[in-house]
């Protein structure tokens, strides 16, 4: 294997590069590309870039000094394998002809499962215990490239996103080196998926993150769990104010005769009582828009305005 090339963003791609470099391949990372994140509570493009300056590797910020020229690049520097890690970007599939090993695209999900958009946050919001990664072949296709390697993670009932992401990019790191090994070795053997048991994951926005409290209240904390910290956060209004929900509790269900969702049952020690659709949930800890603490000192409210 002669040289390598990464596309990386979030600290999943910072952490492969880390590894990468500990794994012994500085030398032979030519071409490091990231961009600055948005919606997001921290963007590592600084600590890529900062990392590569450390190691004397090439860092291009994408669509500014890199993207119209790719293909040229790959060769001149010969690349053999290219990484594309929290990658956001379109990188077309012809760069597979000039690399050896071909582009190796890394989804959050157990492919064939959750292909497309977001596919955590939805694996939490639909309540799975286990999520992965998987390194693909770059592919024409929506995440339908061959698997290269595949690994699993356990996701507990009280693990938020930022405790899976965290697992997720040392995974990630292990994987890349993993790879590389494999290259090394000239031991790449790429896996068709099953593509009959492919499901698919959709983008999300700000606007979906607020709180139907005509769900369950399983649902309702599992999609506060899936898009709290590093993102948005799952959101109500209170008295007007928009309220960010950092943790709740599922509580015992109640038998209201006229069952009302969104209608607070009590307060408790600043912390809310709230009728779901199924179920109660107590909000825990939960802060207006500038990160002030809520008071929340009315009963009679209802959170599904």
């Amino acid at each position: 294997m002669r040289h390598i090339a990464m596309f990386i963003a979030s600290q999943k791609g910072w952490y492969s590069l880390k590894r990468a470099i500990e794994g012994g391949y500085a030398q032979k990372i030519k071409l490091v590309a990231t961009f600055k994140e948005i919606d997001v509570e921290k963007s590592y493009d600084q600590e890529i870039m900062a990392l590569c300056r450390e190691y004397e590797i090439p860092c291009y910020l994408w669509g500014e000094q890199i993207k119209e020229s790719l293909l040229q690049t790959l060769i001149d520097l010969e690349i053999d394998i290219a990484f594309a890690v929290s990658w956001r970007f379109l990188i077309n599939t012809e760069v597979n002809q000039v690399i050896k090993y071909g582009l190796v695209v890394f989804h959050d999900s157990l492919l064939p499962k959750y292909r497309g958009f977001a596919p955590t946050p939805t694996a939490i919001m639909c309540g799975e215990d286990k999520v992965g990664v998987t390194a693909i072949l770059a592919a024409d296709k929506v995440d339908e490239g061959d698997i290269i390697l595949q690994k699993e993670i356990p996701v507990g009932e009280n693990d938020y996103i930022s405790d899976v992401i965290a697992k997720e990019a040392r995974i990630c790191g292990d994987m890349v080196v993993e790879i590389l090994q494999k290259a090394v070795d000239d031991s790449i053997t790429p896996m068709k998926q099953d593509h009959s048991a492919a499901t698919y994951s959709i983008w999300r926005n700000v606007e979906d993150c607020k709180i139907d409290w005509n769900k369950t209240s399983v649902e309702i904390r599992n999609m506060i769990r899936a898009v709290s910290s590093p993102y948005p956060g799952a959101y109500f209004f209170y008295q007007k104010r928009k309220v960010i929900v950092k943790s709740a509790e599922i509580m015992g269900e109640m038998n209201f005769a006229v069952r009302q969702p969104g209608k607070i049952w009590q307060i408790v020690n600043n912390c809310p009582m709230v009728i779901c659709g199924e179920g109660m949930l107590k909000i825990i800890d939960a802060e207006y828009e500038d990160g002030s603490k809520v008071m929340f000192n009315r009963l009679r409210e209802n959170l599904n305005k």
